[in-house]
């Protein structure tokens, strides 16, 4: 029994008790009214029959004088008077049961009214609680659609979690092959760059090239050159002329130069210094960085040649020390190829 119909018989049973309780107290008031009536109607029989009792006495003491067998009354009450007031009286009694009658018939009448009025509410009251019932099926038909629609919408959202979580594997799983395509493009550039720089090891293992950690170096001694031709030979050769960034390097080329060129050379070869640009700041050619940020050489209170002598090179009979010295000295001198691994 859903709640909408044990209220309805609840209010059923209420209303029930209220008519039937209205009912009875209607009852009990007609009852009252008529045991009412009828006590005033035997109240007033017993006056009626006490005033013609009275009347009995008063004519049968009365001093009646016949004369020629005629009775002559000698009362002061006359005949016809006594029969006028026991005409009113009857009179009166015919009025009185009419108006009895007539609150008699008005009490049932509103009775009657007062139930059938009752009987509309009643039904009423039952078309609403018809409505009621229909209204009750409509939500109750709403509430089920609700739930299978809940239902649906609960279903749709496990297919749609399944399906991000099958987007989101497939994310990974892309990422996953994104990182490989890249470890693999990693590899081959790796295994470029170890391509060329074997090439390159292999050029440098040649005559003319001799190779260093990840350089190759590259001895001109066939005809002696300037600084600034140096160095324009060095970058036909797709080279700088020899840039030196640790004390090994710097003893590497100490010895390739005193391999690689004439004995009888005094001031021996270039390397990649200078201070052509501005007089005191000392820069490596191909870095473009500042000697002394990197890696220096000089002894004593070298460099000392101020604006006369602008160039790097290393010196022989220093102990293959740095030194400055002009530009224009013709020299022998060492190219440097990085090899980029």
């Amino acid at each position: 029994m859903t709640k909408l119909s044990l209220l309805k018989y609840q209010f059923v049973f209420c209303m029930q008790i209220v008519f039937c309780s209205k009912l009875s107290r209607l009852e009990k008031r007609v009852d009252i009214m008529e045991q009412k009536m009828l006590n005033d109607a035997m109240a007033f029989r017993a006056d009626i029959y006490d005033i013609f009792e009275k009347l009995d006495n008063v004519l049968k003491n009365s001093s009646l004088n016949y004369i020629e067998n005629k009775p002559i009354v000698s009362s002061k009450c006359d005949a016809s008077e006594i029969e006028n007031v026991l005409l009113l009286v009857k009179k009166a009694v015919n009025e009185e049961k009419i108006n009895t009658r007539k609150v008699i018939n008005e009490l049932r009448t509103e009775f009657h009214r007062k139930i059938e009025r009752q009987m509309n509410q009643t039904k009423e009251t039952d078309i609403l609680f018809d409505k009621l019932s229909l209204v009750e099926e409509q939500i109750n038909s709403t509430a089920r659609e609700t739930l299978q629609n809940e239902e649906n919408i609960h279903d749709m959202r496990v297919t749609h979690n399944e399906l991000n979580n099958d987007i989101q594997s497939l994310i990974k799983l892309e990422e996953r092959n994104e990182d490989k395509a890249k470890d693999v493009d990693e590899n081959i550039k790796r295994l470029n760059k170890r391509y060329a720089f074997l090439s390159a090891r292999i050029d440098c293992n040649g005559k003319s090239w001799h190779s260093f950690e990840k350089s190759c170096y590259y001895v001109g001694n066939e005809v002696l050159l300037t600084w600034i031709q140096a160095n324009e030979k060095c970058k036909l050769l797709n080279a700088t002329l020899a840039e030196v960034e640790t004390e090994e390097e710097n003893a590497y080329l100490v010895e390739l130069a005193a391999k690689m060129t004439p004995a009888d050379q005094l001031y021996d070869v270039y390397i990649g210094g200078s201070d052509l640009k501005s007089e005191g700041e000392w820069i490596w050619e191909g870095s473009k960085r500042r000697i002394f940020d990197v890696f220096n050489n000089f002894k004593g209170n070298e460099p000392n040649g101020n604006r006369r002598e602008n160039c790097l090179h290393l010196i022989r009979k220093y102990s293959w020390n740095w030194n400055d010295i002009s530009c224009e000295t013709k020299l022998s001198y060492i190219c440097e190829k990085t090899l980029n691994y």
